[in-house]
């Protein structure tokens, strides 16, 4: 039998973000064995708590990047799970940030 492929890591990168403006978040894929280059499923958490919400599903290769916009200010907790449909792998990123005035 072939060896399992290495596990996934996703890295989101830093975010600028304003009150009414949309902000671009990206993120990155790397792996320890190969990173895939087809297709990936980008599930996003814009305001994450204690309990995920991933409300945003998109398609796309590594790095991948959307837009979010935040209708107030303050702390925000950003999660993105990336699934690698061709071998099931899958990994969540996470960042904070402070979304401004």
């Amino acid at each position: 039998t072939a060896p399992a492929p290495a596990p996934l890591t996703v890295a989101i990168d830093p975010v600028t973000a304003r009150v009414g403006a949309a902000a671009t978040i990206t993120a990155r894929v790397s792996s320890a064995g190969a990173v895939p280059t087809n297709s990936l499923t980008w599930e996003w958490d814009f305001d994450s708590t204690a309990t995920s919400t991933f409300t945003t599903t998109e398609t796309g290769p590594s790095p991948h990047s959307t837009t979010q916009t935040y209708s107030s200010t303050g702390t925000k907790t950003i999660k993105v799970r990336v699934t690698d449909p061709a071998t099931g792998r899958t990994a969540i990123g996470t960042r904070v940030i402070t979304v401004s005035p």
